[in-house]
């Protein structure tokens, strides 16, 4: 949604239109259609598996923002967010192996 917000403002400053609301703006679309299905598919999941399995794979997406986060955002990742993002999978590993 950020890269949404941010393309709608740069094309209402290039072109002088007014901002249409989130829900008219396509990307913004497509990001909040991918949230709801993750949101059912995670209610689904917890049905099939062990909750001591799917919390410590929760973390995993603290990473997953971590990396995509500079492609999407030209967000700096700093030596502090790579070190706190190996600790979070090292646990994870750790917690899903023991």
């Amino acid at each position: 949604q950020k890269l949404s917000m941010g393309k709608e403002e740069a094309r209402c400053q290039l072109s002088g239109l007014a901002e249409r609301a989130p829900f008219f703006q396509p990307l913004w679309i497509f990001g909040m259609t991918f949230i709801v299905l993750d949101s059912v598919g995670d209610f689904f999941f917890i049905g099939l598996a062990p909750q001591s399995l799917l919390t410590p794979l929760g973390a995993l997406s603290l990473g997953f923002n971590a990396i995509l986060a500079p492609i999407f955002h030209s967000e700096v990742v700093t030596t502090n967010v790579v070190a706190a993002t190996a600790i979070i999978y090292c646990g994870t590993v750790v917690t899903l192996v023991f």
